[in-house]
């Protein structure tokens, strides 16, 4: 590995030629890249990047001058980005600081090193490999960890990003052959044939429904789970790419090179030297220590399973209800296209159970369904069509949105 894999100015020194990034109709070399960022002006730690030239640019200054990125999602507000007070802090050996929404309303800042950036890539490429003609679409955003480590793999790989073009555009004209999706970018393109180009698609950022992960398999799609977050710089769980085909048991994936993990009171724990520094403001943390994921699993045989959020449990009756076991089972239902489940206050039991769903599927169908494979206190009381869910600027499902949109039906 060369000495500063994460400086452009060394890959264009080795690579000068090659291609390190398309972006719309152009293709531009390591040098052309190099070039812009000797040019460019001051670096402005902290701004809102977007799919576009400047703000590559600005990522890759960053990352060539040591000081670290402040990276705010361009979707953001304004009262949203006055929640984020970045006070001077000492940073050693920071890369970046990406925010995250925690259980309060203020984001947290999450201080990437360049180390975790680093191990992080190589774990990925012990699972994954890199092929002569490898190029990665990236249309996660770049304030997300699972956006910017695509451009960090890449440089660190001396391999083109491709940026600015749609999935079928940059897999038919530019020959993209990795791909990082979250599952609702997978569904527009799961009822078509995969073109034999695409080898790996990285498939994360929320649970995936059975049938929508059963369709894209069919056609063709070679996609890997994955289980990451900010704090662990992207995944540390991948189904492996030596097998294209979902295990028997979906699982999160197998433990990547470097990742240890356990489970403490049923809640997954884990540490590796792609873990976070700390959050920005508070005290360091040290890198051997546990980190606590805030997610319910178990491990079997080296392969990570998640069943649930441990602050998304429902507690109905002294009973703990994991709402993705719930919505693995409704979504089984091959006329569901997405759903969804969480607890509302109930004065007898605490919380009840409820499900809101998008499809076609009848909730006498889903209640047959759910009394075929879950206890009585799992099954869900009531159940709310959707004709779509809200999401996230992430792609993800706003479940927030939707169990707020329930709470004003059942209080109507």
């Amino acid at each position: 590995m060369p000495d500063r894999p994460l400086s452009i100015h060394d890959a264009a020194a080795e690579y000068p030629n090659h291609a390190a990034l398309i972006f719309e109709d152009r293709t531009y070399t390591f040098e052309e890249i190099s070039g812009m960022v000797r040019s460019q002006k001051e670096q402005v730690d902290a701004f809102a990047p977007s799919f576009d030239l400047e703000s590559l640019i600005r990522i890759y200054k960053g990352l060539e001058t040591g000081r670290p990125l402040f990276l705010l999602h361009s979707a953001l507000t304004r009262q949203e980005r006055e929640k984020i007070v970045l006070e001077k802090q000492e940073l050693s050996n920071a890369a970046a600081v990406l925010f995250t929404s925690g259980t309060t309303s203020t984001p947290k800042g999450v201080v990437l090193s360049y180390k975790a950036l680093i191990a992080s890539a190589h774990a990925n490429t012990v699972n994954l490999g890199w092929q002569e003609n490898d190029r990665w679409l990236l249309n996660l955003p770049l304030a997300h960890v699972g956006g910017l480590s695509i451009v960090t793999r890449c440089l660190i790989a001396r391999k083109p990003v491709i940026v600015g073009l749609d999935v079928r555009r940059a897999i038919r004209d530019f020959g993209a052959t990795i791909l990082s999706l979250v599952p609702t970018q997978l569904q527009r393109l799961s009822k078509e044939p995969a073109p034999s180009s695409v080898r790996s698609i990285l498939l994360g950022g929320a649970p995936c429904p059975q049938t929508l992960r059963d369709e894209a398999i069919a056609h063709g799609w070679p996609i890997l789970p994955t289980y990451g977050m900010t704090e662990t710089c992207s995944q540390i769980a991948t189904y492996p790419q030596s097998s294209k085909d979902w295990p028997d048991k979906p699982a999160a994936g197998q433990l990547l090179s470097g990742v240890e993990a356990r489970i403490m009171d049923e809640e997954i724990e884990v540490r590796g030297p792609m873990l976070f520094s700390g959050y920005y403001g508070a005290s360091p943390r040290r890198s051997e220590e546990w980190f606590a994921t805030g997610d319910l699993g178990r491990i079997e045989d080296g392969w990570l399973y998640v069943t649930g959020r441990k602050k998304e449990l429902i507690i109905t009756g002294g009973e703990n209800v994991s709402p993705q076991e719930v919505e693995e089972v409704l979504s089984r239902d091959s006329k569901i296209e997405a759903v969804v489940v969480f607890g509302v206050p109930d004065d007898t039991w605490g919380e009840r159970v409820i499900a809101a769903y998008c499809g076609t599927a009848t909730s006498e169908q889903l209640v047959e369904d759910a009394k075929a494979s879950l206890a009585a206190f799992k099954r869900p009381k009531a159940y709310f069509p959707f004709e779509s869910f809200p999401l996230l600027t992430s792609g993800k499902i706003d479940r927030k949105a939707v169990k707020r949109s329930v709470l004003e039906k059942i209080i109507s």
